[in-house]
């Protein structure tokens, strides 16, 4: 990702992906549906084994569908400015961002647990409200995202100016 940074060129057409969810993003998750796969069915097993087999479709289903959520968030910027894509349902898929110009800076969260797993919380500020920001958590190398984009932003600020 270090690569990153030297290769933003503010002259291309097509996006560069920045930033995808890191494996933290998943783990609590399935550890939760893993615990649930153990205990609620075999708690409902004596009662009714068709309630415990539904509730364990129903809870792999529900994980199936969390991973491929989480699987589906890009971070990316473009000539037009720095981007999240997310969904995976075609009424729920959907890009939000801030353009170039809107851009106040960009920044990463740190921490122990951010720096061991290098899974950074990613903040983009807007410069002029607050409900267009991007905050999205565990990131897969955030920190090298957030530098690549203040660079390309740094270097848009000095040839406009």
């Amino acid at each position: 990702m270090n690569d990153i940074i030297e290769a933003v060129s503010l002259q291309r057409q097509e996006p560069m992906i920045l930033a995808r969810k890191s494996w933290v993003a998943y783990a609590g998750r399935v550890l939760i549906a893993v615990w649930m796969l153990v205990v609620i069915p075999r708690a409902l097993w004596g009662k009714s084994p068709v309630a415990a087999i539904i509730v364990a479709l129903v809870v792999i289903g529900g994980i199936v569908y969390t991973i491929a959520l989480e699987r589906s968030y890009v971070l990316y910027m473009d000539d037009s400015g720095v981007w999240l894509a997310r969904g995976i349902l075609p009424w729920s898929k959907g890009v939000t961002g801030v353009k170039w110009r809107d851009l106040d800076g960009a920044l990463y969260i740190t921490g122990f647990v951010s720096w061991a797993t290098n899974s950074y919380t990613v903040h983009l500020a807007h410069r002029f409200t607050k409900s267009s920001e991007i905050h999205i958590s565990h990131m897969h190398a955030g920190n090298q995202a957030v530098e690549a984009i203040n660079g390309a932003h740094a270097e848009m600020i000095r040839r406009a100016g």
